[in-house]
């Protein structure tokens, strides 16, 4: 393999982005304001606020372990079912290892996980997990939140929720980008009560975010397309 330059590399390098936040918060529809999306769902639920969002937005469901990795499969020769996209969502990557546990317990066929379970779980996440990095296409995962406060300080400590400390401890390296997103009522120019969306990309220490150039604090109202092409001019400087 050839030796790259990084200013040149950068180029081709492919965006990883994860968002998480509280269910409710806007994750789906903020997913679908990216260019092109299609979508490997794996809660149908999400589908109005995907057409809310974006009616063009192609939607593969999958309810099972081999759902999602034929999914991936199809998406490294840049289609799935023929159709193209520019942008693939995994909405949720929480729900999706909920459906890798389902998958080892149905093996199992044991009524309890047992340790040997949940270290089979945890690599077959990171397996999935660097399937997803290794797409060529931009990928965007959406996760639910979870806070844990310490028992001395008090400090609530806000990061992407995931069952094992193996995939917590080590999530943050897969991707390019990690957004919280939550929601903040405000008043309109006329007074009014609304729910503005929040994304941050970079916060205080005890919430998880990870930035990229030239992203910085806190977008009101994001758009992920719009977030990607700044991103993208940037590089090309």
């Amino acid at each position: 393999m050839a030796i790259l330059r990084a200013k040149s590399a950068v180029l081709d390098a492919a965006l990883k982005i994860l968002i998480y936040g509280n269910s409710g918060s806007g994750k789906t529809f903020l997913a679908a304001t990216a260019q092109r999306p299609c979508f490997i769902l794996t809660e149908l639920q999400a589908i109005p606020s995907i057409s809310a969002s974006n009616p063009e937005a192609l939607i593969y469901p999958c309810s099972t372990a081999t759902d999602l990795r034929e999914a991936i499969r199809q998406a490294r020769e840049g289609k799935i079912e023929g159709e193209s996209f520019d942008t693939l969502v995994i909405d949720s990557l929480t729900e999706a290892q909920r459906i890798l546990k389902d998958e080892i317990s149905s093996k199992s066929r044991k009524p309890d996980f047992s340790l040997q379970d949940w270290g089979r779980l945890a690599e077959n996440m990171r397996g999935l997990i660097r399937a997803i990095r290794d797409l060529p296409c931009t990928v965007i995962c959406t996760a639910l939140m979870e806070d844990q406060a310490e028992e001395q300080s008090g400090v609530r400590h806000i990061f992407p929720l995931f069952y094992g400390k193996k995939t917590k401890s080590e999530i943050a390296q897969w991707f390019t980008i990690i957004g919280c997103l939550y929601r903040r009522d405000v008043k309109d120019t006329d007074g009014k009560g609304i729910a503005q969306r929040n994304l941050m990309f970079d916060g205080a220490d005890h919430i998880l975010c990870k930035s990229a150039f030239p992203l910085e604090g806190v977008i009101k109202d994001p758009n992920l397309s719009e977030i990607i092409s700044s991103i993208r001019n940037h590089r090309k400087q």
